[in-house]
């Protein structure tokens, strides 16, 4: 994945640690895949390259290096990149191990589709912004971001809320997906581009459990994308679970929601004020 103040640093923090145990715990249901990788080829066009940042280990650019477009993985992460190797088997991919944070090695007006899944928001708007409007073929050009959404009433939403409310009071800002899309949508749209409607390509089910999304964040380097001393995170953690005994009442109770993944986008052409 990539990430800031440079994808090197977020890189060597957590996503190098995440590769073996991504998939399992955050990876989309194959068939979810699929369905995104044939929608972001379909934006592309045939002959259109793909550059995907942040490819990490693979769930969505493996499908995409199968498809009928051309594509490039980056990443900063080499184990995330083994990672997504070993997944595409025989298959021949363009995968580069670099630092989306910084100038990326594509060259100017290349791709037809800057794709970036659950990772862009790890990324400087300002730099994503930039990057994009260089490396986007001059005749037409999308930016894609996809992401996964729950109901707001889900056992994760409800988790990851108040956690971010205890790090806010303890003077730690998480990272925020919806927020970062938001401003990354705007200022593209400001540089001339045109948003699409959101589209969600997949939905499926699945069972959450209290316990199990406490453990995968105490497995987890960090939180909500930020580096924290083991104090806080045992103690954030800590009040977490209280608060979520006291809210949600048992937690290995299994409960049964839906998850979907949408893409958002915004196409680019030359009319954006050149």
């Amino acid at each position: 994945m990539v990430g800031m103040p440079t994808q090197r640093e977020a890189g060597s923090f957590t996503f190098d640690q995440q590769a073996g145990s991504f998939d399992r715990r955050a990876g989309l249901p194959a068939a979810a895949a699929q369905r995104a990788a044939e929608a972001v080829c379909e934006l592309a066009g045939v002959d259109g390259l793909v550059i995907d940042i942040g490819a990490g280990t693979g769930e969505v650019g493996s499908q995409l290096a199968r498809g009928p477009c051309r594509y490039l993985g980056i990443d900063i992460s080499l184990p995330m990149l083994r990672a997504f190797r070993h997944k595409l088997g025989t298959a021949e991919a363009g995968l580069l191990r670099a630092d989306a944070g910084r100038p990326w090695p594509v060259a100017v007006g290349c791709a037809s589709v800057i794709f970036s899944s659950r990772a862009a928001h790890l990324i400087d708007s300002a730099h994503l912004v930039a990057e994009t409007l260089r490396v986007a073929r001059p005749e037409a050009a999308t930016l894609v971001i996809g992401r996964v959404q729950r109901p707001a009433d889900s056992v994760r939403v409800e988790l990851r809320r108040e956690m971010r409310r205890l790090l806010a009071r303890s003077g730690v800002e998480g990272r925020g997906g919806r927020r970062a899309g938001e401003r990354l949508m705007r200022a593209l749209e400001a540089a001339g581009g045109q948003r699409l409607p959101a589209q969600r390509v997949a939905s499926w089910e699945v069972t959450e459990r209290p316990a199990d999304a406490l453990r995968a964040w105490r497995d987890k380097p960090g939180l909500a994308g930020r580096a924290v001393s083991p104090t806080l995170k045992n103690d954030i953690l800590r009040r977490l679970e209280a608060w979520s005994q006291k809210r949600l009442g048992e937690l290995t109770l299994p409960r049964r929601t839906a998850e979907y993944y949408e893409l958002l986008a915004v196409r680019l052409s030359r009319q954006r004020g050149d």
